[in-house]
């Protein structure tokens, strides 16, 4: 629960916190089932939902059970390999906010589909890719490979894997498909900027229409709000 002159950016249902309050002096976070029964009781909003996340990392480690007495020592007897969780739960107040453009039959991002969406910084693609899946399972049409994210293509190679883009196609400018080997990183090991974008597109009768398309040989001209919704 906060008040309202906390919020950022009130357009839409993704509402990002400024970065300069504290708790709880300027809010106060509750279970949702808590937070459900007061608003039944006094009504309210808006809901800003956040994740528990754990911060820190977990150490595989190895003890040995003793055979006479089953405390578990690290002298003899079999080993137990056991994982030492050093992690801590905290509060994600601050989720990635990632914009979506879907593409349309053209295989070209269609302007008014923008949706943007927070991901916690513990999620990974996969989990973005899987919420797209769910929320488009009505245009599977019995295929399993139907659906897939787009990102932009660097113009040269960065070290760290990087979401940019504002979504909008540019002359000169590639985007390329999700590599698999990205899907399982987790978000919060990507950097960032320039609008952090990606497509999603489905199949169109069983092809993938932005497959055909060698290169943005024009540009394509979309106007947006500067504010993150």
């Amino acid at each position: 629960m906060c008040s309202r002159t906390f919020v950022v950016n009130l357009a839409g249902h993704n509402f990002e916190l400024r970065r300069d309050i504290s708790e709880p002096e300027d809010y106060v976070h509750v279970h949702e089932t808590v937070w459900e029964l007061l608003k039944s009781w006094y009504g309210g909003g808006p809901e800003l939902k956040r994740s528990v996340i754990g911060v820190g990392i977990q150490v595989r480690t190895s003890l040995r059970r003793c055979a006479s007495c089953s405390y578990l020592l690290q002298t003899h007897g079999p080993n137990l390999p056991v994982f030492a969780c050093l992690q801590e739960a905290r509060l994600d107040l601050y989720p990635i906010i990632l914009r979506f453009f879907r593409l349309g039959t053209d295989g070209h991002p269609v302007a008014d589909s923008l949706v943007t969406l927070p991901f916690s910084r513990m999620s990974n693609l996969k989990e973005v890719f899987n919420y797209w899946s769910k929320r488009l399972e009505d245009q599977q049409d019995g295929e399993d490979d139907w659906l897939r994210l787009w990102m932009h293509a660097p113009a040269k190679a960065i070290a760290v894997p990087t979401i940019e883009g504002d979504g909008t196609e540019k002359a000169g400018e590639k985007w390329q498909p999700v590599k698999a080997a990205l899907m399982e990183q987790q978000l919060e090991l990507f950097r960032f900027r320039f609008g952090a974008t990606l497509w999603v597109e489905t199949k169109d009768n069983k092809h993938w229409v932005r497959s055909a398309i060698k290169q943005v040989d024009r540009c394509v001209l979309f106007f947006f709000s500067s504010s993150v919704s």
